[in-house]
């Protein structure tokens, strides 16, 4: 079976005799054709007689119809309406098949549904009623272990539709339902859902407007909840997140939490850094553009340093730590043996931040990443992270763009880091872009030709 051959035709009585409507998946109708056509090559004629077809869809058109309607060519006539659905996707094809036709669906492209591990139906328009649908196909699709929704606006009503089959759904791993305008009506639905569903490992609610009544109820759902890993609640109008930061305490599941472009805050921050101490399984957490400033910083940091903490990754960025915050951050950096990667981002570092982290550097030995992009490092920072670089075996990538290098200082930074990847042979990626860092900047410095010392090659960014 080819791909061409998957491109089903679901056939659907409707209202009264004599008419044909084509549509595609989208809801766009292609044609209105009545009476209907005898045969599919009248079928191709008249399609493409239409104003404005699209060339895919001349295309695809008759090869559906021959495969549906086999040999004899001629439409089946029925005392209904005929509604003829088309689309490009093969398995999108197979799902509207099931949907729309469930009397007479295409065999072949029905058990490649069926068959399907993976289901995509994002940025489709499908709205509310289409979510339905899917919720209402979900029962028959035993091997679905990952469905992609976002961008489908299916609002409240069509997310509790998923999210009540999603209950009974022991195969499902993964759901994606970002960008769908679902608010705490359909929040709590899902979070009914997972009180109840032990299969699901990745949930994704980002860009949707669930705000605070909506963060409760995920946050009392995860409190019991033991399989789900995976949660993204990015840019959901959620205040503090009090409730989220309180249920990590009860939850030892979690492993990766995104709660960026929200309104946490310094306060949002310290029941974070209380729930973290208290959790064993958080090892990546999202607070970017999340407003927790310098104490917010101190709070996570008091965490931090705590030698139970599970976490590995954190990233803080655009949060307006100032040297404060980093200098908080740093000292945390010192002790915590487990955090591997550190992203901070346009948080208006400048050098007095950027000695505290170069301390920090030279004690901590599980640090791999370190992002110090677009903040106000200037000359001095840059070679005190250069130092800081030298002495520290661990780092493999270091961000340092846009850091207010200006050109009368370049050769100095230039040699200082140089300096640095003499002793430093771990070091993968170096990102110095936006500092007037030019490549002959550095071929005054002759070991940037020596390869050979090197554990494994080096990207510069410049």
């Amino acid at each position: 079976m080819t791909i061409g051959d998957l491109n089903a035709i679901a056939w659907k009585p409707r209202l009264p005799e004599s008419r044909l409507t084509v549509i595609a998946l989208s809801g766009a109708v292609i044609a209105e054709l009545c009476p209907p056509p005898e045969s599919c090559e009248e079928l191709r004629g008249a399609i493409q007689a239409q104003a404005g077809i699209p060339a895919r869809m001349q295309m695809l058109i008759p090869r559906g119809c021959e495969m549906t309607l086999g040999d004899s060519g001629e439409l089946p006539r029925s005392s209904s309406e005929m509604l003829l659905v088309v689309d490009e996707d093969p398995v999108l094809l197979s799902i509207v098949t099931f949907l729309v036709a469930p009397q007479t669906p295409s065999e072949e492209g029905l058990q490649a549904l069926k068959l399907s591990t993976e289901l995509d139906l994002s940025r489709r328009q499908i709205g509310s009623a289409g979510a339905e649908d899917v919720a209402d196909a979900l029962l028959s699709l035993a091997r679905l272990t990952d469905l992609k929704l976002a961008g489908n606006n299916i609002g409240d009503e069509g997310a509790c539709a998923v999210a009540e089959a999603l209950e009974t759904c022991p195969s499902l791993r993964s759901l994606d339902f970002g960008r769908n305008r679902i608010g705490p009506k359909g929040t709590e639905g899902l979070a009914r859902a997972l009180a109840k569903n032990s299969s699901l490992k990745s949930l994704r609610l980002g860009y949707n407007h669930i705000g605070d009544k909506g963060a409760e109820a995920i946050a009392r759902a995860m409190a019991t909840n033991a399989t789900l890993d995976a949660l993204d609640l990015e840019g959901n109008d959620i205040i503090g997140g009090g409730a989220i930061g309180s249920c990590l305490a009860a939850n030892a599941a979690l492993t990766t939490l995104e709660l960026g472009r929200n309104r946490i805050g310094h306060k949002g921050a310290e029941f974070m850094a209380a729930g973290l101490l208290a959790n064993s399984s958080l090892t990546s957490l999202d607070l970017g553009r999340d407003r927790i400033g310098p104490l917010g910083a101190e709070a996570l940091a008091g965490s931090m340093a705590a030698d139970s903490l599970a976490l590995q990754k954190i990233y803080l960025r655009h949060n307006d730590l100032g040297d404060k915050g980093a200098a908080a951050l740093a000292r945390a950096l010192a002790v915590h043996c487990g955090l591997t990667s550190l992203y901070l981002e346009s948080n208006g570092i400048g050098a007095p931040g950027a000695a505290a982290i170069s301390l920090a550097l030279a004690r901590s030995a599980s640090l791999t990443e370190l992002e110090l992009g677009s903040n106000a490092l200037g000359p001095p920072g840059v070679v005190l992270m250069a130092e800081a670089l030298a002495r520290n075996p661990s780092l493999t990538a270091l961000g340092l763009s846009a850091n207010r290098i200006c050109l009368e200082a370049i050769e100095d930074c230039c040699k200082a880091v140089t300096h640095a990847l003499e002793t430093n042979t771990n070091l993968r990626v170096l990102d110095l872009r936006g500092n007037h860092v030019t490549n002959g900047a550095f071929l005054k410095f002759p070991v940037l030709e020596v390869t050979d010392n090197r554990r494994f090659p080096l990207e510069f960014l410049w």
